[in-house]
C-alpha cells in the first residue's frame, strides 16, 4: 500500500482527493521507533504531528508517587500529537512505542496549512479530541470510585474488544501483557496486579500464560466488577 493510499484510510483524511492525498504524502515523511523507545514526552515542546503506520504506542501520565498511568495504546491509522500544534503548548503526556513502530510525521506549519485549506479536517480533529476528553473523564472517574480489581476488569474488558480471538477455552487478548503493563492501565503497583490476577485465576475467571491472557468466565468477572464500587 502506498503512502498515499495509507493516509486515505485515516479517518481525518479519508475525505480529500487523490491528488490531494498525493501532496500531503509528498509532505510527510516517515520515521520507525524500537519497542520501548520514547516518540515524544510530557513537558515538552512539540512541533510534529504523527500518524501511527504500523506497531503500536502507549499513551502515559504520570500520577502520585510518579506511578505511570496507561492513558491509551494507539494502532495503526491512529494519530497523536495535534494538540500541541494547535495550541503550541508543551506535549500534554509521553508516547512509547510498545513494538517496533513506524510513524508518519508531518510538521506543523503543513499541517496547518492543511488545516485552513480543508475545514472539515478541522471539524473531524475536534470531534476526536472530544472521544478522547470524554474516555480521560470516564478514566479519571474510574480511578476515583472503583477499585484496583474493578479498574483491571475494566482494562481486560477493553483489550478483548481491540484484540479479542475466539478459542475453545474462552476469549483470547491475542497481545502479550505483563503485570506491569497491566498495572500501568489500570493505574495500580505491578504487586498488587499481581495478587488481583492470582486471585482471579484462582476463581477461574482467567489464565495468564506466557504474558497471554484467556478469559474463561466472563460472567464472573462482571459480578466482580459491579461490586468493585468504591
Amino acid at each position: 500500500m502506498t503512502k498515499s493510499e495509507f493516509l486515505g484510510k485515516v479517518s481525518i483524511f479519508n475525505s480529500l482527493e487523490k491528488e490531494d492525498l498525493e501532496i500531503l504524502a509528498n509532505a510527510t515523511q516517515e520515521v520507525t521507533y524500537k519497542k520501548g523507545q520514547t516518540i515524544i514526552s510530557s513537558e515538552e515542546l512539540g512541533t510534529t504531528f504523527f500518524i501511527v503506520r504500523s506497531g503500536s504506542v502507549k499513551v502515559t501520565a504520570e500520577a502520585l508517587g510518579e506511578r505511570e498511568i496507561v492513558l491509551s495504546t494507539l494502532h495503526p491509522l491512529a494519530f497523536f500529537g495535534e494538540m500541541s500544534i494547535l495550541d503550541g503548548e508543551p506535549r500534554s503526556a509521553t508516547i512509547t512505542a510498545l513494538e517496533e513502530t513506524k510513524l508518519i510525521t508531518l510538521e506543523r506549519e503543513v499541517f496547518l496549512r492543511i488545516l485552513h485549506r480543508y475545514p472539515q479536517i478541522t471539524i473531524k480533529i475536534l470531534t476526536i479530541l472530544c472521544q478522547r476528553l470524554r474516555r480521560a473523564d470516564e478514566l479519571i472517574q474510574s480511578l476515583r470510585f472503583v477499585s484496583a480489581a474493578g479498574r483491571t476488569i475494566q482494562i481486560l474488558f477493553k483489550l478483548l474488544d481491540e484484540h479479542g480471538v475466539a478459542t475453545r477455552e474462552g476469549k483470547l487478548i491475542d497481545t502479550k501483557l505483563t503485570h506491569h503493563d497491566l498495572a500501568s492501565l489500570a493505574g495500580t503497583s505491578r504487586e498488587s496486579m499481581r495478587k488481583i490476577m492470582r486471585y482471579f485465576q484462582k476463581k477461574g475467571c482467567l489464565k495468564f500464560y506466557r504474558g497471554k491472557i484467556t478469559i474463561l468466565n466472563e460472567s464472573v468477572l462482571l459480578k466482580t466488577l459491579a461490586q468493585s464500587i468504591i
